[in-house]
């Protein structure tokens, strides 16, 4: 996770070990506290930043920083429709030429 208001990214960590902590409850786990830790940092290579992103395609597939399909299948679905329009004007062309 990561947010540029330390506050933030706190409270949202927090909410996330909340949702794990119930889960290992549900499934009657335990979790070492002791073991646990956590680790901020920056990503820097040559003395360049390199900034996160909210979304990118990786092997034609786009990915969110959920992980989530809907970006993806919102352009499957934008592909698909224009394809659809294309052959529909294709075919009244044909149609227009017999």
């Amino acid at each position: 996770m990561s947010n540029s208001c330390l506050n933030v990214l706190q409270a949202n960590v927090n909410h996330e070990l909340c949702k794990i902590d119930h889960w290992l409850r549900v499934n009657k786990l335990s979790h070492n506290y002791n073991r646990t830790y956590y680790m901020l940092f920056k990503v820097i290579t040559n003395n360049h930043s390199i900034s996160a992103k909210q979304n990118l395609k990786f092997l034609g597939v786009l990915l969110d920083n959920k992980l989530s399909w809907k970006l993806h299948i919102q352009k499957v679905e934008l592909n698909y429709q224009e394809l659809l329009e294309f052959y529909s004007d294709l075919n009244i062309m044909q149609h227009n030429l017999d």
